[in-house]
């Protein structure tokens, strides 16, 4: 289903110089803008959805701006090269000179951006994301994913699945670089930290290793988590493992002592001592009662 945000805005002095590209995708619509700005030109812009807005050319020494819902704030600033703008948060801007710019507006339906993000860092800490504005004066690898989601934007038959993946990239980056900067866990350390179980997933890595994983400052690292994930670090981990095991439960050949030694746990005992304390239930009971096998399957009791 395509998205078409309703945005509302208002210019002065500025006059689009080639044609708009611009496509929508399930969730999501992206518009590649070529312009020209008149100096003491002027900008209102605001959206009920979040989005982000990147310029091809540095503007601070052309542009200033401020994310308010007042015109005449007094913290403007120059404008940033990449900006992320939460859902229904104005942004004023006007020019100080003459000038030609280009940028990239990626429109995003609120409930996709928080499926984005809420799988690594949880529902809590996406909202609180998609809630606070970014600046970004560098924006790193988002130029080269912006150039690349427009020359899909461009084509007929352009891979809407090529597009999610840039878009998901493009949001993690954002929200990511914010979170850095204020000594915050984001979905790209989750991320990396889940990749690393996932490479070893017999090995349980201590809270030291976790931190080091992703370079975080080890005295930061557990209460910075809990913030991100509403969980301690090891909590987060068994429920991960937890997670498997309910994968594997559900292969009709996997047995719940096999499953016991490829995650990690000390034996089978460990296991289903750990597996009943977060779901109220045995593995091989669980199992015989996976919901998401429309109800109860007869098997082994243990296999």
């Amino acid at each position: 289903m395509t998205y078409f945000p309703p945005m509302t805005w208002r210019t002065d002095g500025i006059t689009v110089t080639k044609p708009v590209i611009w496509r929508s995708y399930d969730g999501f619509l992206g518009s590649y803008w070529q312009a020209r700005s008149e100096r003491d030109a002027r900008g209102y812009y605001v959206s009920p959805d979040p989005r982000i807005l990147l310029f091809f050319d540095d503007p601070s020494g052309n542009k200033e701006m401020s994310i308010s819902g007042l015109e005449a704030d007094t913290r403007r600033r120059p404008m940033g090269r990449s900006l992320f703008i939460p859902a229904g948060m104005p942004l004023w801007t006007s020019s100080k000179t003459a000038h030609e710019f280009s940028h990239l507006n990626l429109h995003l339906h609120h409930e996709r951006a928080l499926k984005i993000l809420a799988p690594t860092i949880g529902s809590s800490a996406a909202m609180t994301a998609l809630k606070s504005p970014v600046t970004l004066d560098d924006p790193g690898p988002l130029d080269d994913l912006a150039r690349l989601l427009i020359d899909d934007m461009a084509q007929p038959a352009g891979v809407p699945a090529f597009a999610e993946r840039l878009v998901g990239a493009m949001v993690g980056h954002m929200t990511h670089s914010a979170a850095a900067s204020n000594g915050e866990i984001t979905a790209d350390h989750l991320r990396e930290i889940g990749a690393c179980l996932d490479a070893s997933p017999m090995h349980r890595m201590t809270v030291v290793e976790m931190a080091s994983a992703i370079a975080f400052p080890r005295t930061l690292f557990s209460s910075a988590f809990r913030r991100a994930t509403g969980q301690a670090p090891l909590e987060w981990q068994t429920s991960r493992r937890i997670d498997k095991a309910k994968d594997m439960l559900r292969q009709d050949k996997a047995c719940v002592a096999e499953i016991a030694a490829q995650l990690g746990f000390f034996d089978q005992a460990h296991f289903t001592k750990v597996f009943r304390s977060a779901t109220g239930k045995t593995p091989a009971v669980w199992r015989q009662h996976d919901p998401a096998l429309d109800g109860y399957r007869s098997r082994p009791a243990h296999c």
